[in-house]
């Protein structure tokens, strides 16, 4: 345990470490948002955790994600799923899936919308899943995807329903504030930028220069996960590169 400036503890964590750490705490029901700029390796941390689940969705609102493409798993572009997945679901087998396709012309931009949107409703309606939101300002963006209200239905009332959101976006004002105010855990990784500081210290209870001081001088790569209980230590983690399927 490294204790910084004003006693405020930093938790450094092996890889391993951390998923045991987070298949221990991450209860079926709450959420995790990370945030970060470009090039950080969002969908790099994103992929490894929600790994550990056996029911996953991942959206790819972009069409065709290279990052989310490495885990090897099933892609599929229809909603509701096909019968063989219905039936895999109804033997207790898990089911992990890329939702998602990449548009050849205008009018595809349309079907991949309503498939994002259809599958967010779907997702509520079953209940059980965890679903990773990649890029989730696309989503939520009224310019983009436009589909911001069933997303905030699912960040907010999901929890009874035992549906974890995992999102990750690149700064939180340019999404949905329910990706991060409604979850239980929060990663950064390393940023200048003090409006992101400001708003992580105000959700997480945190001292904002303290916090400053921890993810301006984080190595590249690196990410620290807290907690929306202040008087949990920040965890510092630094994920590995994907090497095909990660599921153990």
């Amino acid at each position: 345990m490294v204790s910084t400036q004003n006693n405020l503890k930093l938790k450094p964590l092996a890889w391993n470490e951390f998923l045991s750490w987070a298949k221990k705490n991450w209860k079926q029901g709450q959420h995790f948002s990370l945030i970060a700029p470009t090039g950080s390796g969002k969908t790099t941390f994103a992929a490894h955790l929600i790994s550990t689940r056996n029911y996953v969705i991942a959206l790819d609102p972009k069409g065709g994600d290279t990052t989310l493409a490495q885990l090897g798993w099933e892609r599929v572009k229809t909603w509701p799923l096909p019968w063989h997945l219905k039936s895999k679901i109804s033997n207790h087998e898990p089911v992990r899936l890329i939702v998602g396709f990449r548009p050849k012309k205008m009018a595809d931009l349309e079907k991949l919308r309503l498939l994002q949107k259809r599958t967010l409703e779907g997702v509520f309606s079953q209940g059980g899943w965890t679903l990773y939101v990649d890029e989730a300002q696309i989503l939520s963006d009224p310019r983009l995807m436009a589909v911001r209200a069933p997303l905030e239905e699912l960040m907010i009332a999901a929890r009874d329903r035992k549906v974890s959101v995992v999102s990750s976006t690149q700064a939180p004002k340019w999404a949905s504030r329910a990706l991060w105010e409604q979850a239980t855990y929060v990663a950064v990784s390393t940023t200048r930028d003090r409006e992101i500081i400001r708003k992580l210290a105000d959700v997480l209870g945190q001292d904002k220069a303290q916090l400053e001081g921890i993810v301006t001088r984080l190595p590249r790569f690196h990410w620290v996960v807290a907690t929306n209980n202040p008087f949990n230590p920040l965890i510092l983690v630094k994920p590995p590169k994907l090497a095909g399927n990660v599921v153990k």
